[in-house]
């Protein structure tokens, strides 16, 4: 059955999650609020230097108005001087100029005193242009130079009061300006001033909770972390001490209760089962072929080919000796282990049978002696599991006739026969393969001459024949030179 482990719905934050939540919103809201400060005084400095635009177009204008109120008296001047009328053209010209700058400083915002000033200044430009027109022009044209000179006197006082209230609005709003730049001044080093202590605080504020974290989450997870190491490594006995109440608490009590059941799971396992018929042996099993290398002083290998080429090229980098008892191997995977045998000593022998390494030395010799007039069939019968044929073993035997003869095996062996394959070839060497039931391994070596034939039989009863030969094997390969050994080496045949 198939637990599926589903997050919580309650929707509410707990434990851990709470504290980080809380510590990152804190963050967050010291980091936002820095940021708003720095917003609002920029803002604040950009709404000033808008103002401070503003005015300084006051300023200009209101020294233009001063410009053509000057002009305008000038062509007074020039009239009342040449005692004609050629200058009062210009002098329209310089009145209009005058009324016009007046109406647009009029339309620009300002405070109310600047405002009287306008009025006042519109209401003495009034008066200075009916004294001009209705005094002094007459009398001009009529010669009263009494009239004109006294007339001259009110026009002169007139002119050099709105010259002084032009200044004033200039001065007026150069007040402004100046006002508007201490005050953005104060605003930058005070936006400044605090949003460095934010950020100073938030930094600190940034430690502190690193440090929290550390000790709250980063310390729990590295614990469970080891915890899982060790169990990975295959010991039960690991238990996890987290006094806490929140979800790492709960993890380790899960884990530990997780690691408690293994435990009792393996004692259960090792009381009920037996191994190969000799009982409990008490190795570890794991599934990390470099850690159990690196933890062993040999490799004995009776795997599948390609699991014995890649194994024994991780033995060679890891420095450790190796027995391959491995057959059916490709040219490629046994090139691996011959590689590998460069580097560390390997013995590599398709039956550790002490039995079926004698039988390998007679077949060798019957075979010097019978030489090729004999014909050979070499028989091998194993369990129906075997994937392999002929057997490692069976070809063995047939490398072993071969080399007694002086011939190349590859171009004496048969490993099949079907239909009508003609009469048999002299010096050949025949297989055949049987499988079914739980036959642990038998092989015959037949000598067929004329008139008689010789038998050599081998059958094992039991694979422990196997393993006592493999642990033969690693005893004597462990300190060997680097190189390929067989099992006649280590039996001193």
């Amino acid at each position: 059955m198939t637990t599926a482990v589903t997050p919580g719905r309650s929707g509410r934050l707990q434990g851990t999650s709470r504290r980080i939540a809380f510590s990152l919103g804190g963050l967050v809201i010291v980091f936002g609020a820095a940021s708003a400060l720095a917003f609002a005084g920029m803002n604040e400095v950009h709404t000033g230097l808008h103002e401070m635009k503003r005015h300084e177009e006051q300023v200009r204008s209101a020294l233009q108005l001063g410009s053509a109120v000057r002009d305008m008296y000038a062509h007074q001047a020039h009239t009342i001087i040449l005692g004609n009328e050629s200058h009062l053209r210009f002098y329209g010209e310089a009145h209009a100029r005058v009324l016009q700058l007046l109406q647009a400083i009029q339309a620009q915002p300002g405070p109310p005193v600047r405002q009287e000033l306008l009025r006042s200044f519109e209401v003495s430009v009034r008066e200075l242009d009916l004294l001009f027109r209705d005094r002094i022009v007459p009398a001009v044209r009529s010669g009263d130079s009494a009239v004109v000179q006294d007339e001259h006197s009110r026009a002169q006082d007139l002119a050099g009061k709105l010259q002084a209230q032009a200044d004033a609005l200039a001065q007026l709003s150069l007040g402004s300006i100046g006002g508007f730049e201490e005050h953005a001044v104060a605003v930058q080093h005070t936006t400044f001033l605090l949003t460095a202590l934010l950020l100073i605080g938030a930094t600190v504020a940034a430690a502190v909770i690193g440090i929290f974290l550390g000790r709250s989450v980063i310390r729990p997870l590295a614990t469970l972390r080891d915890g899982a190491a060790r169990i990975e490594r295959g010991d039960l006995t690991t238990r996890i001490e987290l006094d806490r109440s929140d979800e790492f608490g709960a993890l380790a009590a899960q884990f530990n209760a997780m690691a408690d059941a293994l435990q009792k799971h393996q004692e259960k396992l090792v009381q009920q089962e037996k191994l190969a018929g000799i009982g409990r042996l008490g190795i570890a099993v794991g599934d990390n072929a470099e850690r159990v290398i690196r933890d062993s002083d040999v490799v004995i290998d009776f795997t599948t080919p390609a699991a014995t080429a890649a194994h024994a090229t991780l033995a060679a980098r890891l420095g450790k000796a190796m027995v391959v008892g491995t057959t059916g191997l490709s040219a490629g995977e046994a090139e691996a282990v011959q590689q590998a045998a460069r580097e560390i000593p390997i013995v590599w022998a398709p039956n550790m049978s002490l039995g079926i390494n004698l039988l390998l030395g007679l077949v060798e010799e019957v075979a010097r002696r019978l030489g090729p007039d004999w014909d050979v069939e070499i028989m091998e019968m194993h369990h129906r599991g075997k994937v392999d044929a002929p057997s490692g073993t069976a070809l063995a035997l047939g490398r072993a006739v071969a080399e007694g003869r002086g011939a190349a095996f590859e171009e004496v062996q048969q490993r099949a026969r079907d239909g009508i394959t003609g009469p048999r070839r002299t010096g050949g060497i025949g297989f055949a393969s049987l499988r079914g039931g739980d036959a642990v391994g038998d092989h015959h070596v037949v000598f067929a001459g004329a008139g008689e034939r010789l038998e050599l039989t081998h059958r094992a009863a039991s694979r422990a024949v196997y393993a006592k030969g493999a642990v033969q094997a690693a005893r004597w390969v462990v300190g060997r030179p680097p190189g390929l050994y067989g099992l006649k080496e280590v039996l001193g045949l």
